[in-house]
């Protein structure tokens, strides 16, 4: 039997797209064209094989060469908080996983970014991600903000950083897994030997002007999560539920 496999897993085929380690005792279908991955809590996820779809992003899509063909490896410029450098300074190198959930890198760097946002151990107090800058990944020129609402996780009322640290015996290496990826519409293009990070397409806030002082309103706010769309299609369970009701007097 044939599986589709995880893009951080694979090999190189000598003339096709992708295929997996034999270890794993199974095969995987190898494609030339891309791998389009877009990752999201709040309206789900999909993936798209052998191909782009423009409606989930916007701009241009931001091509990243692969420094290592193994691995979805790629040169990270810097890693900065409030334009101060706190992590991969002079560049270092970073790989996009989907296997991965948390952003993962060495135990110094990830210690400079825990104390940096006052995590104690990779407990943060959840009030902390009104307050909270983005953390910025720099790669290839291109700056890649992940909110504190991203990288800081609330599990039932309980937040978490969502960072580790690994061994700097490990080396420098960074991953940047789903807490990076839930941001951005990624394509995996092993035909070219590379990767593009775009901004995916989102609604707008609402802004409530108030005594001449603007309060927004973010579209995680004002539309119901049950109501989000899924694969781009409003879910069957709850159609009537954000059907417009009109008030008979």
């Amino acid at each position: 039997m044939d599986f589709w496999c995880d893009p951080v897993w694979l090999f190189l085929c000598s003339d096709r797209a992708f295929a997996i380690d034999s270890s794993a005792n199974h095969s995987c279908i190898c494609l030339d064209s891309p791998l389009s991955l877009l990752r999201d809590d709040q309206s789900g996820s999909f993936v798209m094989f052998g191909g782009i779809d423009s409606s989930y992003y916007s701009g241009n899509l931001n091509w990243i060469p692969l420094s290592n063909e193994t691995y979805w490896q790629i040169t990270m410029d810097s890693i900065t908080m409030n334009g101060e450098t706190i992590a991969c300074s002079g560049g270092c190198q970073a790989i996009i996983d989907t296997g991965t959930s948390l952003l993962v890198g060495p135990s110094t760097g990830i210690s400079n970014i825990e104390s940096y946002i006052g995590a104690d151990n990779g407990t943060i107090s959840c009030s902390a991600t009104s307050s909270l800058p983005n953390i910025v990944f720099t790669i290839n020129g291109i700056e890649f903000p992940v909110p504190a609402s991203a990288y800081i996780i609330d599990s039932s009322g309980s937040c978490f950083s969502g960072f580790e640290g690994i061994p700097t015996s490990y080396g420098q290496q960074w991953i940047l897994g789903d807490v990076f990826i839930r941001q951005y519409y990624v394509v995996f293009d092993r035909a070219n030997n590379q990767i593009s990070c775009s901004a995916k397409h989102s609604l707008p806030d609402i802004i409530f002007t108030i005594n001449g002082i603007k309060f927004p309103l973010p579209a995680t706010t004002y539309i119901h999560q049950l109501c989000q769309a899924n694969y781009g299609t409003v879910l069957q369970e709850c159609k009537e539920y954000c059907t417009p009701h009109k008030t008979e007097t």
